[in-house]
Protein backbone atom coordinates (compact mmCIF):
# COMPACT_ATOMS: atom_id res chain seq x y z
CA UNK A 1 0.00 0.00 0.00
CA UNK A 2 1.61 3.53 -1.24
CA UNK A 3 2.15 6.23 1.95
CA UNK A 4 -0.07 8.95 2.09
CA UNK A 5 0.79 11.76 4.53
CA UNK A 6 -1.28 13.17 7.09
CA UNK A 7 -1.42 16.97 8.37
CA UNK A 8 -3.04 17.80 11.39
CA UNK A 9 -4.57 21.35 11.44
CA UNK A 10 -5.98 23.43 14.60
CA UNK A 11 -8.99 24.86 12.66
CA UNK A 12 -13.10 25.72 13.67
CA UNK A 13 -15.78 23.18 13.84
CA UNK A 14 -15.30 20.36 12.00
CA UNK A 15 -17.96 18.64 9.61
CA UNK A 16 -19.92 15.32 10.63
CA UNK A 17 -17.62 12.61 8.99
CA UNK A 18 -14.55 14.52 8.34
CA UNK A 19 -11.13 13.12 8.61
CA UNK A 20 -10.00 14.02 12.16
CA UNK A 21 -7.42 13.60 14.97
CA UNK A 22 -9.13 13.84 18.34
CA UNK A 23 -12.20 14.96 19.63
CA UNK A 24 -15.29 12.29 19.92
CA UNK A 25 -16.03 9.68 16.73
CA UNK A 26 -18.78 10.07 14.37
CA UNK A 27 -20.01 6.75 14.78
CA UNK A 28 -22.83 5.54 12.31
CA UNK A 29 -25.60 4.08 14.62
CA UNK A 30 -24.76 0.18 13.58
CA UNK A 31 -21.52 0.78 15.54
CA UNK A 32 -20.31 0.59 19.22
CA UNK A 33 -18.22 2.88 21.29
CA UNK A 34 -15.04 -0.27 21.48
CA UNK A 35 -14.18 -1.36 25.01
CA UNK A 36 -11.55 -3.14 26.17
CA UNK A 37 -11.58 -6.77 27.99
CA UNK A 38 -11.63 -5.35 31.68
CA UNK A 39 -14.93 -2.88 30.31
CA UNK A 40 -13.12 0.31 29.88
CA UNK A 41 -13.58 2.35 26.67
CA UNK A 42 -10.78 2.57 24.40
CA UNK A 43 -10.18 6.10 23.60
CA UNK A 44 -10.47 7.63 20.36
CA UNK A 45 -7.51 8.49 18.37
CA UNK A 46 -8.36 9.16 14.71
CA UNK A 47 -10.85 9.04 12.02
CA UNK A 48 -10.10 9.09 8.23
CA UNK A 49 -12.66 9.37 5.72
CA UNK A 50 -12.00 7.08 2.76
CA UNK A 51 -13.50 9.41 0.46
CA UNK A 52 -11.34 12.66 0.84
CA UNK A 53 -8.48 11.08 -0.76
CA UNK A 54 -6.79 8.50 -3.53
CA UNK A 55 -6.13 5.36 -1.69
CA UNK A 56 -5.96 1.53 -2.06
CA UNK A 57 -8.13 0.39 0.78
CA UNK A 58 -11.44 1.78 -0.84
CA UNK A 59 -13.42 4.74 -1.72
CA UNK A 60 -16.08 5.44 0.46
CA UNK A 61 -16.34 5.00 4.33
CA UNK A 62 -14.34 5.79 7.36
CA UNK A 63 -11.72 3.61 9.53
CA UNK A 64 -11.64 4.54 12.77
CA UNK A 65 -9.04 3.84 15.13
CA UNK A 66 -8.96 3.45 18.81
CA UNK A 67 -5.85 3.35 21.16
CA UNK A 68 -4.84 3.41 25.16
CA UNK A 69 -1.45 5.55 24.49
CA UNK A 70 0.55 4.29 27.29
CA UNK A 71 3.53 2.77 27.40
CA UNK A 72 2.41 -0.63 26.77
CA UNK A 73 -0.27 0.33 24.05
CA UNK A 74 -2.26 -2.47 25.23
CA UNK A 75 -5.21 -1.97 23.90
CA UNK A 76 -6.24 -0.64 19.90
CA UNK A 77 -9.02 -1.37 17.82
CA UNK A 78 -9.73 -0.23 14.06
CA UNK A 79 -13.16 -0.06 13.49
CA UNK A 80 -14.85 0.44 9.79
CA UNK A 81 -18.06 1.75 8.08
CA UNK A 82 -19.60 2.29 4.37
CA UNK A 83 -22.40 4.04 6.12
CA UNK A 84 -21.62 7.65 6.46
CA UNK A 85 -25.24 8.94 6.75
CA UNK A 86 -26.53 8.35 10.29
CA UNK A 87 -23.66 9.27 11.58
CA UNK A 88 -23.82 10.45 15.82
CA UNK A 89 -21.14 12.20 17.60
CA UNK A 90 -19.79 9.56 20.54
CA UNK A 91 -18.25 10.29 23.24
CA UNK A 92 -16.16 7.59 25.71
CA UNK A 93 -17.36 7.44 29.21
CA UNK A 94 -15.72 4.99 31.02
CA UNK A 95 -11.86 5.25 30.89
CA UNK A 96 -9.12 3.75 32.77
CA UNK A 97 -5.80 5.87 32.36
CA UNK A 98 -2.80 6.07 34.00
CA UNK A 99 -1.12 8.71 32.02
CA UNK A 100 -1.51 12.25 31.80
CA UNK A 101 -3.25 12.43 29.05
CA UNK A 102 -6.51 14.79 29.10
CA UNK A 103 -9.75 12.80 26.60
CA UNK A 104 -11.23 13.40 24.35
CA UNK A 105 -7.81 14.92 22.53
CA UNK A 106 -7.71 18.64 20.84
CA UNK A 107 -9.87 17.84 17.72
CA UNK A 108 -7.77 18.84 14.66
CA UNK A 109 -8.45 18.33 11.02
CA UNK A 110 -6.72 15.59 8.69
CA UNK A 111 -5.28 16.68 5.12
CA UNK A 112 -3.99 14.28 2.96
CA UNK A 113 -0.67 14.83 0.74
CA UNK A 114 1.70 12.89 -1.12
CA UNK A 115 4.10 11.02 0.34
CA UNK A 116 7.71 9.87 -1.07
CA UNK A 117 9.71 7.24 1.06
CA UNK A 118 13.54 7.38 1.48
CA UNK A 119 15.80 4.56 1.23
CA UNK A 120 17.83 3.68 5.21
CA UNK A 121 20.95 4.56 3.82
CA UNK A 122 19.14 8.43 3.15
CA UNK A 123 20.66 11.75 5.51
CA UNK A 124 17.00 12.47 6.14
CA UNK A 125 15.66 9.20 6.73
CA UNK A 126 14.77 9.41 10.44
CA UNK A 127 13.32 13.06 9.93
CA UNK A 128 11.00 12.18 6.91
CA UNK A 129 10.36 8.63 7.64
CA UNK A 130 9.41 9.44 11.24
CA UNK A 131 6.12 11.63 9.95
CA UNK A 132 2.32 10.38 10.73
CA UNK A 133 1.31 8.56 7.48
CA UNK A 134 -1.20 5.58 6.29
CA UNK A 135 0.07 2.66 4.50
CA UNK A 136 3.90 2.36 3.25
CA UNK A 137 6.89 1.37 5.08
CA UNK A 138 7.23 2.32 8.60
CA UNK A 139 10.27 3.74 10.16
CA UNK A 140 12.86 1.41 10.84
CA UNK A 141 14.19 2.03 14.62
CA UNK A 142 13.58 -1.15 16.26
CA UNK A 143 11.54 -4.21 15.77
CA UNK A 144 9.90 -4.45 12.16
CA UNK A 145 6.60 -5.48 12.36
CA UNK A 146 5.72 -5.22 8.92
CA UNK A 147 6.66 -9.09 8.23
CA UNK A 148 4.92 -12.00 7.38
CA UNK A 149 1.97 -10.76 5.12
CA UNK A 150 1.27 -7.43 7.60
CA UNK A 151 1.24 -4.09 6.53
CA UNK A 152 1.30 -0.57 7.87
CA UNK A 153 -2.14 0.71 7.82
CA UNK A 154 -1.21 3.55 10.25
CA UNK A 155 1.97 5.36 11.46
CA UNK A 156 1.37 8.30 13.85
CA UNK A 157 3.91 9.98 15.50
CA UNK A 158 2.89 11.49 18.71
CA UNK A 159 5.95 14.47 18.38
CA UNK A 160 3.47 15.72 16.16
CA UNK A 161 0.66 16.96 18.97
CA UNK A 162 1.21 19.07 21.32
CA UNK A 163 -0.64 18.18 24.34
CA UNK A 164 1.35 14.47 23.42
CA UNK A 165 4.85 15.26 23.30
CA UNK A 166 6.67 13.80 25.81
CA UNK A 167 3.60 11.89 27.54
CA UNK A 168 3.51 8.03 24.76
CA UNK A 169 5.01 6.76 22.96
CA UNK A 170 6.68 8.47 19.98
CA UNK A 171 5.27 5.86 17.26
CA UNK A 172 1.99 3.88 17.48
CA UNK A 173 1.43 1.64 14.74
CA UNK A 174 -1.41 -0.41 13.29
CA UNK A 175 -0.77 -3.17 11.48
CA UNK A 176 -2.94 -6.00 9.10
CA UNK A 177 -2.85 -8.57 7.22
CA UNK A 178 -2.76 -7.83 3.61
CA UNK A 179 -5.74 -10.36 2.77
CA UNK A 180 -7.69 -8.80 5.73
CA UNK A 181 -7.25 -5.24 4.07
CA UNK A 182 -8.46 -6.42 0.71
CA UNK A 183 -11.50 -8.13 2.41
CA UNK A 184 -11.92 -5.30 4.49
CA UNK A 185 -11.92 -7.06 7.87
CA UNK A 186 -10.15 -4.98 10.19
CA UNK A 187 -10.83 -7.26 13.45
CA UNK A 188 -7.29 -8.43 13.32
CA UNK A 189 -5.19 -5.46 14.09
CA UNK A 190 -1.99 -5.47 15.82
CA UNK A 191 -0.70 -2.40 17.70
CA UNK A 192 2.69 -1.74 18.94
CA UNK A 193 4.41 1.43 19.82
CA UNK A 194 7.96 2.37 19.67
CA UNK A 195 10.29 5.51 21.05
Amino acid sequence: MNSIGLNFDLIGELKLGQSKFGGNPDLPESLSYPKSENGYDIPFLCQLNLGEFDNEITSEGILYFFCQLDDTTEYGVVLFSKDTKSLIPSDCQHLDLDVGITYPLTERAISFKEFEELPEDDENYYEVMGKSRIGGSILKAGADYSKDGRVSLLQFNSNEIEELQGEVEEFIHFFIDSTDLISLNFTNIFVTSQH
